[in-house]
Parts: C-alpha cells; structure tokens; sequence
C-alpha cells in the first residue's frame, strides 16, 4: 500500500516523522491511536494503543503497535441524598 492509500482509509495520523537511511531511501512513519476499551459509564476508564505505519520510498513495509495507554478517571464525587 502507499502512504495515500493509508491516510485514505486511516485519516490524518495526529503525528508523523520521515528520514533518509544510510542508502538514501525514505522512511516515513504514521502515527495513529485507537481507543481499544472503554468503560463508558460512571468511569470513564479507557485503553488507547497507538499504531506506528512504516514507508519505505512511499511503500507499507510495515505496521507495529506501540504502546498502550491505560486512563483511569479519578472523581472524588460527593453525593447527597434526601
């Protein structure tokens, strides 16, 4: 797939770097999150895992998961019944 095709599907990555390695070939990296798990609710607690697409001279050769970031809403909430 091409770098297009990528953000066709994907959409804008919320980052994105590029270099040339040692043979003068562009690496390009997309950034990407997804929300993977979310409590919803009175929580609010939700699990993100962010996908790095890889390009070599303008081609997917790669796609890894980086890290996952785990947020846990804290409330210190206090109620009052009648």
């Amino acid at each position: 797939m091409s770098k297009e095709q990528v953000i066709k599907i994907c959409g804008k990555p919320y980052k994105q770097t590029a270099k040339y390695d040692i043979d003068e070939n562009l690496q390009e990296i997309l950034f990407y999150k997804e929300k993977t798990w979310d409590d919803g609710g009175w929580s609010w607690s939700t699990t993100v895992a962010n996908h790095m697409f890889v390009f070599k001279n303008g081609k997917l050769i790669v796609i890894d998961q980086g890290d996952e970031e785990h947020n846990k809403q804290k409330y210190n909430t206090l109620f009052h019944f009648y």
